[in-house]
């Protein structure tokens, strides 16, 4: 529950991102989805969904990029670089604060 929160935040917070969103390729392409994962036990679900083959069987190629905190993903995410990271909360607020709507 507190990641689909925490990833609905930082979906939020893409809105502030000045890049244009990724072509997601040909059309029967997997498309490429990079997540930005800090270290911590609550991102387990994404690398069993991963290892398990829940992304690959809706083809979606996943890259999961390891970080040192939230203050690396936010700002991935914002630019373009991830589709998606996990952070935490004062990370996401100070963003918010900083301008991010």
């Amino acid at each position: 529950m507190r990641f689909a929160v925490i990833l609905a935040v930082v979906l939020a917070l893409a809105g502030c991102g000045s890049s244009p969103p990724a072509d997601s390729g040909a059309p029967g392409q997997p498309d490429d989805v990079k997540v930005g994962l800090i270290s911590i036990l609550d991102v387990a679900p994404i690398y069993l969904g991963n290892e398990k083959g829940f992304f690959e069987k809706r083809n979606i190629k996943l890259t999961l990029q390891p970080a040192e905190g939230g203050t690396e993903t936010v700002p991935s995410v914002l630019s373009g670089n991830q589709q998606f990271g996990f952070s935490n909360v004062v990370t996401l607020l100070l963003a918010r604060h900083r301008g991010c709507r």
